[in-house]
């Protein structure tokens, strides 16, 4: 019984100085809560992109292969290209079961007043049912 009264000795002094520093209790009580969710968002969020990159690599599958003239950057000016030529001789390499055609242009694009610099990608109808894509 002794140790009861000392407990509830204890926890009454516990909150009669959680009112006296009532805001500042409040404040830290808060700032624990939003730092607890923001770890617990920043974690789902981790989490969700993670899966999603997966699955878009999932896609291509682990036999897949990109042929791409002149190194493969975002920013090329490059005007190389592949020919029907090359085509047929990357169909005729063992083991390829089949190419799709990419198309990738950066140009300037004018939107009401403003020039804006975008990118504008195509697959051929080939690419389509290699993806099992419909549109």
């Amino acid at each position: 019984m002794i140790f009861m009264a000392d407990f509830r000795d204890l926890l009454n002094e516990s909150f009669l100085n959680l009112k006296k520093s009532g805001l500042r209790t409040y404040l830290t009580l808060l700032g624990i809560i939003i730092g607890i969710l923001a770890i617990t968002s920043l974690l789902s969020i981790g989490a969700g992109l993670s899966e999603s990159v997966e699955r878009e690599f999932e896609v291509l599958g682990t036999n897949s292969v990109v042929v791409s003239i002149g190194g493969f950057s975002m920013n090329s000016s490059s005007t190389l290209s592949l020919d029907d030529a090359d085509l047929d001789y990357i169909k005729s390499v063992r083991g390829v079961t089949g190419i799709i055609s990419e198309y990738f242009v950066q140009k300037p694009f004018r939107f009401g007043n403003e020039l804006v610099n975008s990118s504008f990608a195509a697959i051929d109808d080939d690419g389509w049912s290699i993806y099992n894509l419909q549109v």
